[in-house]
């Protein structure tokens, strides 16, 4: 998700979460431009020798999707000894598609099924 969704539209709420949430931007706001250190910044964050899971959320569940494929791309190409990693998207993301009247949580998406969210 990018920083102005996190702020304006809320985020998962991981009081519950075994681990806490990172926050990595795929792409920026309001040109939507990838980030060129999306790869670099996220591996700063994570200790993925420790990673058994890791789950990616936007809006919608495209973006993530990508940033998803793509971390999984480059921990393929680095040493992990074997380990195995899942790399799950969040379907719908946090607001779901798009209805007829061009709105989205009306059908699906994280805040349409009632998980735990939040806004600053």
């Amino acid at each position: 998700r990018s920083s102005a969704e996190w702020n304006f539209v809320g985020f998962p709420d991981d009081k519950n979460f075994k681990n806490k949430l990172v926050f990595c931007e795929w792409s920026f706001y309001p040109l939507m431009d990838k980030n060129p250190n999306f790869e670099t910044e996220l591996f700063s964050k994570i200790n993925f020798t420790k990673c058994m899971k890791l789950f990616f959320i936007c809006r919608s569940g495209s973006r993530s999707f990508h940033a998803a494929n793509s971390i999984k791309d480059k921990i393929n190409q680095k040493d992990y000894n074997g380990h195995d990693i899942e790399f799950i998207n969040v379907k719908f993301g946090f607001e779901g598609d798009l209805s007829i009247d061009f709105k989205r949580g009306d059908s699906n998406g994280w805040k349409y099924s009632k998980l735990p969210w939040k806004q600053l």
